[in-house]
């Protein structure tokens, strides 16, 4: 969860440099500033909601975001696909060696089965059958959209390209800076579902069995803490 912050104060810093010309020493020019604000202004009131139902406006505008950001995408493949050089393995058919990492990545981005329960709960008289459509309704447009970036991404850029795909576009680039700022968006109002699912979890240990069993949980993650660390 930390990461988030971390891509946002990265890439709204440099757009912010960008778009009001301040100097690199402002204090609104350093990422931890910028963290600061985006988490009290933006995600610490979302994380305050009782229920996961209240995030539904949220997470339509994020899906919002994502839209703007596949559209300037698509804009700049038109414009920018002409003057990137080419190379001769551009277009093989699969880079073998990277395929492992691959599948990590893809297994990280579609990793939501520890949202099920609270969201299966935020359903409206929830059946099997309204939660079938939901699921498999929600995992068919990640795959379409997390393909659609891939392919445009690479048409774009071809073997030239970076993990990050915004990071391949100028930064004087102003309708790129905007879908950086989007990103951020998005990443913001996803944190409070993770969050959610962190203070559920946390409540059912304080919870459930006495704090005996709070208590004992706790030490057991320090010791693998501990352990992973050594």
């Amino acid at each position: 969860m930390v990461s988030y912050n971390v891509v946002v104060g990265d890439t709204v810093t440099k757009v912010l440099i960008r778009v009001t010309g301040i100097s690199e020493t402002n204090i609104f020019a350093h990422r931890q500033v910028v963290v600061f604000f985006a988490t009290a202004c933006i995600t610490i009131p979302l994380c305050l909601y009782r229920n996961v139902a209240r995030l539904a406006k949220i997470s339509f505008l994020s899906l919002v975001c994502v839209g703007f950001i596949l559209l300037a995408i698509l804009i700049r493949m038109g414009t920018m696909s002409a003057i990137v050089p080419s190379q001769g393995d551009s277009w093989r058919f699969a880079n073998f060696p990277g395929v492992i990492p691959s599948i990590g990545i893809m297994a990280f981005a579609f990793m939501c089965h520890h949202n099920t329960f609270l969201i299966y709960e935020s359903i409206e008289r929830a059946t099997q059958q309204k939660w079938d459509v939901v699921t498999h309704w929600s995992l068919f447009t990640s795959f379409l959209i997390a393909t659609a970036f891939g392919i445009i991404g690479y048409a774009t850029f071809t073997a030239y390209v970076q993990g990050d795909l915004m990071e391949n576009y100028c930064w004087d680039d102003d309708l790129m800076n905007f879908a950086r700022v989007m990103f951020s968006g998005t990443i913001l109002l996803t944190f409070p579902i993770e969050c959610f699912v962190t203070r559920e979890q946390v409540e059912v240990l304080r919870t459930f069995e006495g704090h005996h069993h709070f208590l004992k949980w706790i030490g057991i993650f320090l010791l693998s803490y501990h352990d992973r660390e050594s």
